[in-house]
């Protein structure tokens, strides 16, 4: 997307000036060694012009080498009106770092799409935005930082701060703040479960039904709706199962050859 076209969805505060005329550095090559030794050991010496990919999957704590874009994908929920592309940019954007398909990436996008429909906003969000924020699946755009991409979607990212202590030894501190301050999982609204009951009555009258349409006819907070649509009565939930990289790649290479 041009700048024009990005700038026409950014608050005017962060819209970027096309016409400043461009300063360049008057840093010289021996004062550049000096400040970043290994961007110039990298560039200058190597000759490898390209930026520096960041190893997310290498850094995942899990099983789950995409953990970064499936957070991302949860996010969804915090999505205000105005800020629905750049949610979709920013999937295209996490998609590229942690070496996520693009096939895999224009499906979730597309599931997305419904969801950002619900989303009050003056200007309809279309198929065209979609494939507009595909084209932030490059290599340009995987260097983003996290206040880059806050200020273009609004979502707040927590920084992870544990005072040095592991993630295992964080969440179990954590955990047992919470059932100190609500004993038995109290803090559980009590609503909750018949939000969840009249999310799956809806589902069994409209099987085929989508979300916006389930906010439409029940007026429940889309967050509420997409909490429960997997889950049945009984408290078990329904995961929609999707096979490995590895077996989508094979797939794809066998629907080929069948064309």
């Amino acid at each position: 997307p041009s700048l024009d076209y990005l700038n026409a969805y950014a608050k005017p505060e962060n819209r970027v000036d096309v016409n400043k005329p461009f300063s360049p550095s008057k840093m010289t090559r021996a004062e550049a060694r000096e400040a970043y030794p290994e961007w110039y050991e990298r560039v200058v010496v190597r000759g490898e012009k390209g930026r520096k990919k960041w190893d997310i999957a290498g850094k995942v704590h899990g099983d789950d080498p995409y953990a970064l874009y499936h957070w991302w994908l949860r996010q969804i929920g915090e999505i205000k009106g105005g800020h629905r592309y750049f949610f979709l940019m920013c999937l295209a954007i996490y998609a590229y770092k942690c070496g996520v398909s693009k096939q895999q990436l224009r499906q979730d996008m597309k599931e997305a799409f419904d969801d950002l429909q619900m989303v009050k906003h003056e200007n309809a969000l279309t198929e065209e935005d979609i494939r507009s924020a595909l084209e932030a699946y490059d290599k340009e755009y995987y260097n983003f930082t996290i206040s880059d991409i806050e200020a273009l979607t609004d979502v707040r990212i927590e920084r992870n701060k544990r005072n040095g202590r592991s993630q295992k030894e964080h969440l179990k501190r954590a955990r047992a703040v919470q059932e100190v301050d609500y004993p038995g999982g109290t803090w559980r609204r009590k609503g909750a479960e018949e939000k969840k009951a009249q999310v799956y009555a809806w589902r069994q009258e409209h099987p085929e039904g989508r979300k916006a349409d389930c906010h439409r006819d029940t007026g429940l907070d889309p967050k509420t709706i997409r909490k429960w649509w997997d889950t049945v009565p009984e408290g078990h939930i329904t995961v929609k199962i999707r096979p490995s990289q590895a077996l989508s790649d094979l797939l794809v290479e066998e629907f080929k050859k069948g064309l």
